[in-house]
């Protein structure tokens, strides 16, 4: 069975929050809730602040909730 969501995540790179709710099976909607609750480290960036999350927190993620 092939792994889902398998694509090479760079572990120093900032994710949109859609691009990192793919990885991590979740809505974007899900995942910026969880960065304002700080259950998830999210970074706000640019002059509108969108959320955005580093490879590293996805990769820690996907171990932590067994994704792989």
């Amino acid at each position: 069975m092939a792994k889902r969501n398998s694509g090479r995540i760079d572990d120093g790179r900032a994710y949109t929050v859609q691009e990192a709710a793919k990885f991590l099976e979740l809505t974007a909607e899900t995942l910026k809730k969880k960065c304002r609750e700080g259950e998830i480290n999210g970074i706000q960036k640019g002059p509108k602040k969108k959320w955005h999350i580093r490879g590293s927190e996805i990769l820690r993620l996907r171990e932590l909730w067994n994704l792989d």
